[in-house]
C-alpha cells in the first residue's frame, strides 16, 4: 500500500468519525481542513481530537482554517 492510499484510507476514516459524531455529513470546508493536513502524526492528532474533543470543539476545529 502506498503512503498516498495510507493517507487516504486516513482521511476517510477521520471524516467518517466526524460525521458520525456530529450527526450529519460534513461541509466542503471541514472536509478541507481533514485534507489540508500531511504527514502521519497530523493525521493521528486530527483522529484523536475527532474522538474526544466535544461536538462544539469539534465542529470549531473543523473549521478553523474556514476563515483564514
Amino acid at each position: 500500500m502506498t503512503n498516498k492510499t495510507h493517507f487516504q484510507n486516513g482521511y476517510n476514516s477521520i471524516a467518517e468519525i466526524c460525521a458520525k459524531r456530529l450527526q450529519r455529513s460534513l461541509t466542503e470546508e471541514e472536509e478541507k481542513f481533514i485534507t489540508s493536513h500531511v504527514g502521519f502524526m497530523a493525521l493521528e492528532a486530527i483522529e484523536d481530537s475527532a474522538k474526544t474533543l466535544s461536538i462544539n470543539a469539534l465542529e470549531e476545529l473543523l473549521n478553523s482554517k474556514a476563515n483564514e
